[in-house]
C-alpha cells in the first residue's frame, strides 16, 4: 500500500486510540496546572495582604515603605499570574476579592481619612468645615487624639457638599476609621459586582484583583470608590441603551437620564 493510501486510510478512520489518550492526558495536565495556578495566586494575594497590612504608616515609620512593598510585590505577582487563568468561578472570584480587603482594613490609613473623620464630626456639632480650618481655635476642645494626623490643618474643607454629607452621615454613627473604610470598600465591591455581571468573572479580575484597587480603598481609606461607582453605573446604563439599538421602549428611554444623573452624581462627589 502506498503512503498516499495509508494517509487516506488514517484520515478516514479519524484519530487513533493513542491520539485520544494523548489529547486526554494533555487536557488533564492543563486542568491540573490551572488548579495549581489558581491556588498559588490566591495564596499570594492573602500572604501579600497579611505582610503589607502592618506597614501603612508611611509618614512616621521609616521601614514602612519597603515592608509594604514586600507584601504588595507578592500581591502583584499573584495579579500577573491571574492573567493566565482560563476560567473563573464565582466562589474563587469573590473569595480573593473579599479576603485581602478584609485583611487590609486593619492597615494604618493614608492621611486623607483623618480629614474625612474630622469634617464629618464637626458638621454633626454644628460647625461648617468650609469656614473653619481644623486648627481653628474654636475647635480646639473637639480634637481627638488623632487630630495631629490631619493634613494641611490650616486649610478649610475642600471636599464637595455631597461628599461632606457622606462624611457627616458616617461620623454620626461613629468617627471611626474602620467604619469609613468599610463604606468605601462597600462601593468598591458594588463595582466588582457590576463589572462581573457585565463582563464575567475572568475579565473583571483586571479591576477586582488589582492590588492598587485593594490598597486604595481597604488599606489607604480613600473615598474615590464613591465617585467611581456612579461612573460605572452611567457607563453600563449608556452601553445598554446603545446595545438596545432603535428599540422604542420605556426602559431604553430611561437609560439616558439615568446615565446623566449618575455622571452628575460622580462629578458632584469628586469635584
Amino acid at each position: 500500500m502506498s503512503w498516499r493510501a495509508r494517509l487516506a486510510l488514517v484520515e478516514k478512520d479519524g484519530p487513533t486510540e493513542q491520539d485520544r489518550l494523548t489529547e486526554k492526558d494533555s487536557l488533564a495536565g492543563q486542568d491540573r496546572f490551572q488548579r495549581i495556578l489558581l491556588w498559588a495566586v490566591s495564596l499570594l494575594f492573602v500572604m501579600g495582604s497579611i505582610l503589607a497590612a502592618p506597614h501603612g504608616d508611611f509618614l512616621n515609620d521609616a521601614q514602612a515603605v519597603p515592608l509594604f512593598w514586600r507584601g504588595m510585590g507578592l500581591m502583584g505577582v499573584g495579579f500577573v499570574g491571574s492573567w493566565l487563568l482560563r476560567k473563573m468561578g464565582w466562589a474563587w472570584f469573590w473569595g480573593v476579592v473579599i479576603a485581602p480587603r478584609i485583611i487590609l482594613l486593619s492597615m494604618y490609613p493614608g492621611d486623607d481619612i483623618w480629614r474625612y473623620l474630622w469634617e464629618g464630626h464637626i458638621q454633626n456639632l454644628g460647625f461648617n468645615p468650609y469656614l473653619l480650618a481644623p486648627d481653628a481655635d474654636v475647635l480646639i476642645p473637639l480634637r481627638f487624639d488623632w487630630w495631629g494626623e490631619i493634613n494641611h490643618s490650616h486649610l478649610a474643607g475642600i471636599y464637595p457638599p455631597i461628599t461632606q454629607l457622606g462624611f457627616r452621615l458616617l461620623a454620626a454613627m461613629s468617627p471611626s476609621v474602620l467604619l469609613f473604610k468599610s463604606a468605601f470598600v462597600a462601593a468598591d465591591l458594588c463595582i466588582c459586582g457590576l463589572l462581573s455581571n457585565r463582563f464575567g468573572y475572568r475579565a473583571t479580575l483586571l479591576y477586582a484583583w488589582n492590588p492598587l484597587i485593594m490598597y486604595s480603598f481597604a488599606g489607604g481609606g480613600h473615598y474615590d470608590s464613591w465617585f467611581l461607582l456612579p461612573l460605572v453605573v452611567a457607563w453600563l446604563a449608556w452601553e445598554k441603551k446603545v446595545g438596545d439599538g432603535l428599540a422604542d421602549n420605556g426602559l431604553s428611554a430611561l437609560r439616558t437620564p439615568l446615565s446623566a444623573l449618575a455622571i452628575g452624581l460622580s462629578v458632584g462627589i469628586k469635584w
